[in-house]
């Protein structure tokens, strides 16, 4: 099987764009190799989780970026994050696409299979 057309090849960091990534940030929905992992946490800009890869499929909902103590329960497609209550709450997503963030985890895994469909 030629390896550029594996699954395991469709999922890349997001940093440096190798393949097979083993982190996850939470906050920031990146994938991240080792290597790339120590950069992305230097970032103080703003907060990170970094986890194994396999924790990006749980179905629990992210926290908050801006607000640690809440999930988020929606994504802000506009802003590209996961956002919580306290966030829309606030007016600044008031004018930007939202959708469910377990419905947006779906959309991801979906497209992921469809690359695999597309590889095979």
């Amino acid at each position: 099987m030629d390896p550029s057309s594996s699954f395991q090849d469709v999922l890349r960091c997001n940093l440096c764009d190798i393949p097979v990534p083993q982190l996850y940030c939470l906050l920031c929905d990146k994938t991240l190799c080792k290597a790339c992992a120590g950069d992305h946490l230097l970032d103080d800009t703003k907060e990170h989780k970094v986890v194994p890869i396999k924790q990006k499929w749980n179905p629990r909902k992210p926290m908050c970026p801006k607000h640690t103590s809440k999930l988020c329960d929606f994504y802000c497609k506009h802003c590209d994050n996961p956002i919580c209550v306290l966030c829309i709450s606030s007016g600044k997503h008031d004018h930007h696409k939202k959708v469910d963030i377990i419905d947006r985890g779906i959309e991801e895994l979906k497209s992921a299979l469809n690359m695999l469909k597309l590889s095979i």
